[in-house]
């Protein structure tokens, strides 16, 4: 048995007899082998999904993370994220190589829950965190401005105003003043409205 040899070697071998100091056989045939491979032992990535942060109604920040980069070089990174009930994975990929990353979503739809995970992408494979899920925010409504803004009741101290409100609001705020003077505002709840003592 030879020992301490070189890994992925070509080795030639050959043999002969002695049988005395004076007395040795000619050499054998040669005979070659190789020695096997050194393989080094793949090492995983590590990746884990964080949180999704600066959540609104139509937009997220996803946020993943390498915890251990492993012994292959990483060729890709990003999130694939879906909407949870009935939806199919999409890919966004992270532009750098830092060992956190994120991506920013947007044109979500309001109202709905999303699942997402981070994942890492090797010649080998590609590996993934843990699923986690995040909620989009409610649409705000859009506090449409009052029309149809009129005068009624018009006295010599007070005047009745009134409007058409589009937007179901439950309070206005109305303002008026004399030709040259500052506003004066007041937030009222009631349409119409009486400005007394003008």
């Amino acid at each position: 048995s030879f020992e301490g040899l070189t890994p992925s070697t070509t080795y030639y071998v050959r043999v002969k007899t002695i049988c005395s100091t004076n007395s040795q056989s000619d050499w054998s045939e040669m005979v070659t082998f190789t020695t096997a491979g050194s393989e080094t032992p793949v090492e995983e990535p590590v990746v884990i999904t964080n949180i999704a942060m600066d959540i609104t109604a139509t937009s997220a920040t996803l946020n993943g993370a390498l915890l251990s980069l492993g012994n292959q070089p990483i060729l890709a990174r990003g999130f694939e994220w879906k909407v949870t009930n009935g939806g199919t994975y999409q890919i966004v990929y992270f532009d750098g190589i830092d060992p956190i990353f994120d991506y920013h979503l947007e044109n979500l739809t309001p109202s709905t829950n999303y699942t997402f995970r981070a994942f890492a992408t090797t010649a080998i494979n590609t590996y993934y965190g843990n699923e986690r899920h995040f909620n989009t925010l409610e649409q705000p409504a859009i506090c449409e401005m009052p029309t149809n803004l009129a005068a009624t009741d018009t006295a010599n101290e007070s005047i009745t105003i009134s409007w058409t409100d589009n937007a179901g609001a439950t309070s206005w705020t109305v303002r008026h003043r004399k030709s040259g003077e500052d506003w004066i505002s007041t937030t009222v709840t009631n349409n119409p409205y009486t400005l007394e003592k003008l």
